[in-house]
């Protein structure tokens, strides 16, 4: 029981961490890319709400608040606040952004970015189920561990095209609930890459498809990615469907007013054999440009 509770205390921080670097389904590209930051006119707030396997016990829940926001001409700021929880084990985050935009060529700009982070990554141990209660490997306690992080990016764009890469966990932090192993063993937080890609296709005056691809590999961890596409009808109503690496269909629905107020909603369907056990997942999102 010993051994396969420290093998537990070491999966769980490499589980929840790859699982809170997992973007919603309603992708918002500061989270995948800071040069992204204040790519747009104005101030962007965003709240989004996410839960994965409905009918699960303790299944995944994720809560997102981010800011983007365009200052004078060429600087970029935001972050983000995010909280991610599943079942004993939690990862709470503060992100911050800095973007730097330039014009690239007489039809493109370029933007470097720059990201911050402190994560604090939590184990409620009076959570687990043991066949002893009384194991001495687990205090019953609450363990929480705090880890600074930092990335960079770089974005291509214009208005019909983008093109971004950015580099995540460049300070790969060694993370580990356990006492009883080494550090070499319990190490976390390797390198992440992202890639996202899109284009934006004008049909008639009212018409506008856009597809779109994102893709995530970290050392250790099989390749990600998302494609997709949606269509935008007369700047108001965005649908749209993607498939995902992990066995995943999405289908996404989103309104928008005055150009500036958006709710959203996206449906996520398992492909997987797991399919027939859960219920679905949801993901809601609201924004606000001004």
């Amino acid at each position: 029981m010993r051994k396969f509770v420290f093998i537990i205390l070491l999966l769980l921080p490499n589980l929840m961490f790859a699982q809170s670097q997992q973007i919603g389904f309603l992708h918002n590209q500061i989270l995948t890319n800071p040069a992204f930051t204040g790519s747009h006119d104005g101030t962007l707030i965003t709240l989004s709400y996410n839960q994965l396997w409905g009918g699960v016990q303790n299944a995944p829940v994720t809560q997102i608040a981010t800011l983007s926001s365009r200052l004078g001409n060429n600087v970029g700021f935001g972050g983000a606040i995010i909280q991610h929880s599943k079942g004993p084990m939690s990862v709470g985050g503060i992100k911050a952004n800095y973007a730097y935009h330039l014009a690239f060529g007489s039809k493109a700009n370029i933007s470097l970015g720059l990201h911050a982070n402190f994560s604090v990554y939590s184990l409620d141990e009076s959570q687990l189920i043991l066949d002893d209660p009384n194991d001495p490997a687990i205090s019953g306690g609450a363990k929480r561990i705090i880890a600074p992080d930092a990335g960079a990016g770089v974005h291509i764009y214009n208005e019909k095209i983008h093109f971004g890469i950015a580099a995540y966990q460049l300070m790969q932090n060694e993370i580990s609930f356990s006492n009883f192993v080494s550090d070499s063993i319990a190490q976390n937080g390797n390198m992440s890459i992202f890639i996202n890609a899109g284009v934006s296709l004008q049909f008639g005056e009212s018409m506008k498809f856009e597809p779109s691809v994102l893709v995530n590999q970290s050392a250790n961890s099989p390749l990600f990615f998302d494609a997709g596409i949606s269509v935008l009808l007369k700047e108001q109503l965005k649908i749209g469907a993607s498939f995902r690496s992990t066995e995943t269909l999405l289908a996404k629905i989103g309104f928008i007013r005055n150009n500036s107020f958006t709710v959203a909603y996206a449906y996520g369907y398992s492909l997987s054999e797991i399919s027939s056990y859960i219920q679905g997942s949801h993901e809601v999102a609201v924004s606000y440009k001004f």
